[in-house]
């Protein structure tokens, strides 16, 4: 497949050798680069979709795979419980089990659970469409309630995918030779996730469960030591996992040479089911990693909202405060608040989340924590801005991880576009849109609002800080820039660079040319070698990537000297998309520490 610059594809990516684009810790960049895959194809079945409080969880498993340039075909089940009771209720107007018009009802449970999918990912800055059996072509052949699958329109599937993050799948439901709705019977989502693979020309899908694996007997039910599979061959698995993936899915996987990887939410373990066999081993389960807070602001109480969500993988530890009376959210009441960088660390945490507002304290709380060995995950770009070497420096040195997706573009993930490209090729500029506040801004005044009612409005809808001096002067664009730079350059930037400001004198200038105004970073390889920022205002209606950027979005555009461009766009503020990055880079160090 070519390079799509409005897929986010790359030709290479960081993650070899079991390393993850958003951990780092021995080096800035990894020894080997693997090829990655443009297309995954997840499944999430009912028993880790019990109700709609475990959308968040899910939407971070897509997030993951989405910061890595990875388009994600996610098929769902019904929330759990759901089919049985959409069954009950058709059987009670005489619907019986070869009733042609059940399907179309019983698959309503799918539906559902697909379209809250898809505003959790909204909410969350992952562009989603969702793509019923119908819209997507899926044909099937047979018995109502049991079909044969036939195929799907795979152009649809493509297109959707070139339109969003993530295409979104009721499994479970075909449309039959008479037009009407059929299912393919229970368990059939596995079915839909492994037919859809195919379609793709994919080696695998992925199953996800409530269990990391498939083990010799049921871990809910077994005695003494759990021996799970790294390995199982087609028939065993028939014998083995006959509850816990439809037979029908491993027939199909079996036929088209394909695996099934089986696995839970936030990886580290998994089964795939292949070829071979490889006897069970004892299955090591990992504590939950630690983590302390700090700031527990819009962002920090974003994070711990997830967090609470992913307690088997997560636990809050501390939380660093400015003001011990002030209101909590749910998800930290009871937690243990501190007042200073000291008492935070002694609550011995793993890994802390740097979402504080104050670059200076960021900047002592992330070198104590690395000094002590502690991994840090930042929001805080203030903190790292010019930093970076000697931070990485030093948490090699005490093994450490230092991570901060979070700290440029909110949930768009431009640092793990920036690495990836520059692993493979050399880059010779990056433009952004990285002040997600000053984009909404200037949005408003491109709709006839006053400054003081678009910054009012910014306010109000969480992205502007009660002093916006740092994303008005520019300085907050500055140090992102500077993050980018030492990423894509591997070169430090000096934080003294020139930006231009967001003062009377500017906006008078936009008044008198109305239109599409967009605040631009611009990174710069010049002769020396040595990349040069700025930082200004431009009209953007014949650049038509930035024309699009509206409201609180980012994006980036990346050219090699090659003269290919990658570019990615996402939601560049809020709370959401914000935690979401922080959480997976806490997967991230997770998984690598596994």
């Amino acid at each position: 497949m070519g390079i799509d610059t409005h897929y986010v594809e790359t030709k290479r990516s960081l993650n070899g050798s079991g390393g993850e684009a958003g951990a780092q810790s021995s080096s800035k960049v990894p020894q080997s680069i693997a090829h990655i895959t443009p297309f995954k194809v997840l499944k999430f079945g009912s028993s880790i979709l019990r109700g709609p409080k475990d959308l968040p969880r899910v939407v971070a498993e897509i997030y993951r795979y989405h910061r890595k340039g990875i388009k994600i075909i996610a098929v769902v089940s019904a929330f759990n419980g759901d089919t049985d009771r959409l069954i009950e209720e058709a059987s009670s107007f005489g619907a019986e089990k070869d009733n042609i018009h059940a399907p179309r009802f019983i698959s309503l449970g799918e539906y559902r659970t697909a379209a809250l999918l898809a505003i959790a990912c909204d909410q969350a800055g992952l562009a989603a469409g969702v793509l019923g059996a119908r819209a997507l072509g899926f044909r099937a052949k047979g018995h109502p309630h049991r079909a044969d699958p036939l195929g799907i329109d795979k152009q649809k599937l493509l297109q959707a995918l070139k339109q969003n993050d993530v295409a979104i799948i009721p499994g479970f439901v075909a449309i039959g030779e008479s037009g009407e709705p059929v299912l393919l019977g229970r368990g059939g989502s596995d079915l839909s996730a492994m037919i859809l693979a195919a379609e793709l020309g994919l080696e695998e899908a992925v199953l996800l469960k409530d269990v990391d694996g498939v083990y010799e007997q049921d871990p809910a039910q077994a005695v003494g030591a759990l021996k799970r599979y790294s390995h199982i061959s087609y028939e065993d698995a028939r014998h083995v996992a006959g509850e816990l993936v439809q037979e029908r899915a491993i027939n199909h996987a079996n036929r088209k040479e394909m695996s099934i990887r089986v696995g839970c939410l936030g990886g580290g373990y998994d089964t795939i089911i292949s070829a071979k066999t490889i006897p069970p081993t004892i299955s090591t389960r990992t504590r939950p990693i630690v983590v302390a807070l700090a700031g527990c602001g819009v962002v920090g109480g974003a994070v711990a909202d997830l967090l609470q969500e992913q307690a088997q993988d997560f636990q809050l530890c501390a939380m660093l405060v400015r003001d011990s009376k002030k209101t909590r959210p749910d998800s930290v009441r009871g937690l243990k608040q501190v007042s200073s960088v000291e008492a935070l660390l002694d609550a011995q945490p793993d890994i802390i989340v740097d979402a504080l507002s104050s670059g200076a304290l960021g900047e002592r709380l992330t070198e104590a924590a690395l000094a002590r060995g502690i991994s840090v995950s930042s929001a805080n770009k203030q903190a790292l801005a010019g930093r970076l070497e000697p931070l990485h420096r030093l948490a090699n040195e005490k093994g450490a991880c230092l991570t901060y997706s979070a700290a440029v573009g909110g949930g768009t993930p431009m640092i793990e576009l920036v690495r990836r490209v520059a692993s493979s090729a050399r880059i010779i500029s990056i433009e952004a849109v990285t002040n997600g506040t000053v984009n909404y801004i200037l949005s408003g005044l491109a709709k006839g609002h006053s400054f003081d009612e678009a910054l009012k409005a910014a306010r109000k809808a969480g992205f502007a800080e009660a002093d916006p001096s740092a994303d008005l002067t520019g300085m907050d664009a500055v140090a992102k820039a500077e993050i980018l730079a030492w990423e894509g350059f591997e070169q430090a930037v000096s934080s003294t660079t020139p930006s231009q400001i967001l003062d009377a004198a500017l906006l008078d200038k936009i008044s008198k040319a109305p239109g599409a105004w967009r605040q631009i970073t611009r990174i710069i390889r010049e002769k020396d070698d040595r990349p040069r920022i700025s930082v200004s205002y431009h009209r953007v209606e014949e650049d038509d990537f930035f024309y699009k950027i509206n409201d609180e979005a980012n994006a980036i555009r990346i050219t090699t000297r090659d003269g290919s461009v990658y570019s990615t766009k996402g939601r560049g503020a809020g709370a959401v998309p914000t935690a979401h990055s922080i959480v997976a880079d806490l997967g991230a160090i997770r998984r690598q520490r596994a």
